[in-house]
């Protein structure tokens, strides 16, 4: 599955779990109940005719002292479906390798199946009774993707405890290895009838792997044109090849700082800035983009997409809680911003209605929008000049969503909570941008979707 594309999907899924057991992602550090805490989520997530994912997420918390835990979050998921490849729909079938094809006037997509395990512990102390830091370190991994990452954030207490001061850093390191082994050079042409693969480099000791790619190929070369793979062919394709056992690195650096405080007894208001900094590789591995031709707009070939290896990423958010006599409003709003050319907004609210002896039922509606990445193309003219960079994944273009749901909770012993969430999402986007070409014009040209996200959570002491 489009690497990228998985990453945005479990993080919206991460805020939503913790939404779900009543946990602020901004207020994670907050104090802990006494003794052993437990908060966990079942969720599934289905896109119409294209991605399901089932995921179990948990937070353990055991007090160690005054103001002191220790906390362990075990993730599970599993990701099925289909999911666009970043080529283009048009009026003639499309082959992408001997055994996949896409019929005419649908949107090419890739099947897939995959298993994620991650885990995360967190360490809470005060340094004196006004402050509190965090210390963690997480680490996930799946088939095609792994990562580990430390984090730290420190919390001070002023004005009689009104105010807070918070501040916080954290550092992944992932690494990216393809299931077919080779990391695919950035806007080559995509080998449906080609006899050479290019790869960046040439590692060590290669494996032994199958290619199903829809490559055809008889040698592997380097970037420099060194032969640092072969194979051999049946029936005017390859069945296998000897190739080297590629990965690429990406960092990801991540900074906040943020000041939260009491208005008055029924009013609480927080404000945060992050920053963050990814270098290395950006680019996904397994999305592809439509040549075009520049008259008829037929599509003519495909070559795979290229993103820069830098990125710098910013934002503000503003949250504000309201304890009105009996109900709780929670409204918050977040602008972000990168230097690849995407501007978001995103606005958030619940309504907490009080039901009595502890139940609740909390609405909530949900709305963002986005401009697209200076280098997302649809499409590109097959014998211009290529760009520096291209990619045509629908997550970097511009797009709008709604998000709408409900949750239900009511107690569960004395310190305990069972709850319950469905929610519905759509998104869309330009299906004809003004500068599609002849028979693109009669295509939908943006992958919308709808999907439904249904949660259940649990949260008791021991």
């Amino acid at each position: 599955m489009q690497l990228d594309e998985r990453s945005s999907l479990r993080s919206a899924l991460a805020a939503a779990s913790c939404g779900l057991l009543g946990i602020s992602p901004a207020l994670a550090s907050a104090d802990t109940p006494d003794n052993f805490q437990v908060d966990s989520a079942l969720l599934y997530y289905a896109e119409k005719d294209r991605v399901k994912v089932a995921e179990f997420s948990g937070i353990f918390t055991q007090t160690l002292g005054e103001d002191e835990t220790i906390s362990l979050s075990p993730t599970i998921d599993s990701i099925t479906g289909a999911s666009p490849t970043g080529a283009t729909s048009t009026d003639k079938t499309q082959t992408f390798g001997t055994n996949d094809t896409t019929p005419a006037n649908t949107l090419p997509v890739k099947h897939f199946i995959d298993h994620r395990f991650a885990a995360s512990v967190s360490w809470q102390r005060p340094i004196d009774r006004l402050t509190k830091t965090v210390l963690g370190a997480e680490g996930s991994a799946e088939h095609d993707y792994t990562s580990l990452g430390i984090n730290a954030s420190i919390a001070r207490d002023f004005d009689n405890r009104l105010t807070t001061l918070g501040a916080g850093a954290s550092a992944d390191f992932d690494t990216v290895l393809p299931a077919s082994g080779i990391v695919p050079q950035g806007l080559a042409p995509l080998g449906v009838s080609t006899n050479t693969v290019t790869a960046f480099s040439t590692p060590a000791e290669p494996v032994f792997k199958q290619v199903n790619n829809g490559v055809v190929a008889h040698t592997v070369t380097s970037a420099s044109g060194t032969i640092i793979g072969g194979g051999s062919t049946s029936s005017g394709g390859l069945d296998s090849i000897y190739i080297p056992h590629q990965s690429r690195g990406k960092e990801v650096i991540d900074g906040h700082i943020g000041l939260t405080r009491v208005i008055n007894r029924r009013t609480l208001m927080q404000f945060n800035y992050g920053l963050g900094i990814s270098t290395g590789y950006l680019t996904d591995p397994y999305k592809i983009i439509s040549m075009i031709d520049g008259t008829s707009g037929e599509t003519v070939g495909y070559i795979t997409e290229q993103r820069p290896q830098n990125r710098l990423r910013q934002t503000l958010y503003w949250e504000t809680v309201v304890h009105l006599p009996e109900d709780v409003i929670h409204l918050s709003y977040r602008y972000f911003w990168d230097d690849w050319g995407i501007r978001s907004h995103t606005v958030d609210v619940h309504y907490d209605f009080e039901l009595g002896h502890g139940f609740y039922i909390e609405p909530q509606a949900r709305y963002y929008t986005q401009t697209a990445a200076d280098f997302y193309h649809h499409s590109l003219i097959d014998g211009a000049s290529l760009p520096d960079y291209a990619s045509a994944d629908y997550r970097l273009a511009q797009m709008t969503s709604y998000t709408y749901g409900v949750k239900l909770a009511m107690p569960l012993g004395q310190d305990g909570e069972l709850s319950a969430r469905a929610s519905y999402m759509k998104q869309t986007g330009i299906s004809h941008p003004a500068d599609a070409i002849g028979v693109q014009t009669t295509q939908d040209l943006y992958p919308g979707l709808r999907a439904m996200i249904f949660q259940i959570g649990i949260s008791f002491k021991l």
